[in-house]
């Protein structure tokens, strides 16, 4: 599994997206989920390493997207918001 961060710069509204380089336990889960509800410029998502290696472009372009909704996403399949 990977996770994926969508920042969203408070000052410029730039939008960064990147993969984060750990191991996804049940805890790690719990702690993004959480940070995530207390900056909401902070949203997670969370796939398969296949998935994201084969559809790496695809993903980071619809994350980049100022409304990078749900919708969007989940037609992207396999790919879900922690």
């Amino acid at each position: 599994m990977v996770i994926l961060c969508r920042e969203i710069n408070k000052s410029t509204g730039e939008i960064a997206v990147y993969s984060l380089d750990m191991e996804v336990t049940g805890q790690l889960l719990l702690v993004l989920s959480l940070r995530a509800r207390l900056n909401p410029e902070l949203t997670y998502y969370v796939t398969t390493r296949e998935h994201y290696a084969n559809n790496r472009y695809e993903i980071t372009k619809a994350l980049e997207q100022k409304t990078a909704a749900s919708k969007t996403m989940s037609c992207m399949g396999r790919i879900v918001r922690i």
